[in-house]
Parts: C-alpha cells; structure tokens; sequence
C-alpha cells in the first residue's frame, strides 16, 4: 500500500488505523512481544479519521483512490470501530484491507461479503500450515482453518494467507507447502523469523542447510508432478517492498497518534520524531 505510480496524475491515499494494540492470541514470534495494550480506539476517533480523509480529499485533487488497512494488534478485537470502518468504505467505495490471525472472522462475515462483491476487499490471515502454526499460535489452526473455509464459502475473492517460519519449523517447510497448495488451493507467502536474533552467526549454517534440504523436497515434487507454478515466493529474490514514509501513506495509532510509515506506528517506547500528529 501505498503511491500508485503507474499515472503521475492518479495518487493513491493508504491510511492504517490501529483499532487496538490488545490481542486475542500470543504467538511466540510476534513482532509486538511484550507490546499489547488494552487500548482501543474510540468510534468517535474514527470520525475524526473520516473527517481528515475528507479534507485532504479537498487538499488534493489528484487523489482518486482510498486505501484504509486495519492492522493491530488484533484489530477485529474492536468491533464497534471495525464495523464503522467496514460500512464507511462501502458507502464510499473505498478500499480495505484487514491484517487479522482470523479468530473472530465469522463475526464480519456479512460486511465482508459485501465489501468484497464490490471488490473492495483484501484478507490476510496468519497461517503457517498445521505443524508449524499450532507450536507457535497457540493450537489456533482448527479455529483459523474454519475461517478460511467460511471466507470460501462466501466467495470472498482476494484472500492471502501469511506464513512465519520460525526456528523450530524448519523441519515443516515442505509439510506446510504441501497443505498450502495440496489441501487449501492456496500460495504459500511464508517470512521467516528474523525477530529478536533468531539467525545469528552460531546458527545461520545448521539452519540454511535444513532450509536446502525442504526446497530440495519441493523441487523434486514439482518435478515429480509437472508443476511448472510451485506456489510460493519462497525463492523471490528481492523481497523488498518500497518504504510508505512520505509516499501518500499514513497511520492512525489507537490512541489516534498519527506517524507517516507503517514501521513506526507501534513503536513502544514512542519515538517522538516518528510522531507527525
């Protein structure tokens, strides 16, 4: 999310509201360990974000798109304001995107199909494949699996699912694809752990060589069965994505502390520089 580049007269406006930084889940990799409050944005401070979009709508004219992306925390935690935001973009026909571990889809369900039958909405939820996800998240994955499934079920048209790799998953990576694209139909987008040290010198080594040995295994399935897409970036070189700050991007913290860059918006302790409202 982001500018979009591809007409100099076309700009894209991305604004990420944090509902909440509280979770419902304690995954043993999560970015924001140590990080949850039970802080959550009010419905009123959302109309104050309702208000800016509309101001700065008049500020520039050459802003023709709203992208809105819900991120936490858990933002589907706070259902008053996740419920606001969904009904505003649809009115308005702007654009969503929910960032969720999708434990409390089935209570949205209804405002998402409507959403995305105007093509409205994108889904990402966390999931590394059984072997891996119930170690990490809390044997979460029937409940995340049923998810899923509930979202197919109503033709939500553009979901993505997210994966981590953490250290004691190494051994799992061929398991988790072979789910992904075997069992669910899905692309395998997994990260792997880089959090808090994970990799360092001592083990880069013993690792990279059970990394070799489950892309060994995948290829020789691919190869086995002709599949000339393996479904996974696994082995995109460059992962890179080009840094929002400054690029049509903003985000509403949850106390509606506002920061230009996605990276900064959950920051603790607040870096005061990062703050631009």
């Amino acid at each position: 999310m982001g500018l979009n580049m591809n007409n100099k007269n076309k700009k894209t406006l991305s604004i990420e509201i944090l509902p909440t930084e509280d979770c419902n889940n304690h995954c043993t990799y999560c970015i924001q360990k140590g990080m949850h409050k039970k802080v959550y944005l009010k419905e009123e401070q959302v109309d104050k974000i309702f208000d800016f979009i509309s101001s700065y709508r008049k500020y520039d004219s050459n802003v023709n798109q709203i992208n809105i992306m819900l991120f936490g925390g858990e933002p589907l935690l706070n259902k008053s304001v996740c419920d606001k935001v969904f009904d505003y973009c649809a009115e308005n026909y702007y654009n969503v995107s929910v960032i969720t571990n999708g434990l409390l889809i089935d209570q949205y369900i209804d405002k998402l199909k409507i959403l995305s039958d105007k093509n409205l909405l994108n889904v990402q939820i966390s999931y590394d494949g059984i072997e891996i996800h119930d170690k990490n998240r809390c044997n979460t994955s029937s409940q995340v699996l049923n998810a899923i499934d509930l979202l197919h079920k109503n033709n939500i048209k553009s979901l993505l699912l997210k994966a981590t790799i953490p250290l004691n998953g190494f051994d799992d990576i061929y398991k988790c694809w072979l789910e992904h694209i075997n069992i669910l139909h899905m692309d395998y987008v997994p990260t792997i752990d880089y959090s808090f040290n994970a990799l360092n010198d001592d083990n880069i080594d013993y690792y990279l060589k059970k990394f070799e040995a489950q892309l060994l295994k995948m290829a020789k399935y691919c190869i086995k069965h002709n599949i000339k897409n393996p479904g996974t970036d696994l082995l995109r070189l460059n992962g890179k994505s080009m840094c929002t700050a400054g690029h049509y991007f903003i985000a509403f913290g949850s106390t509606l502390n506002i920061s230009k860059c996605h990276g900064t918006a959950f920051e603790d302790p607040i870096i005061t520089e990062h703050i631009i409202g």
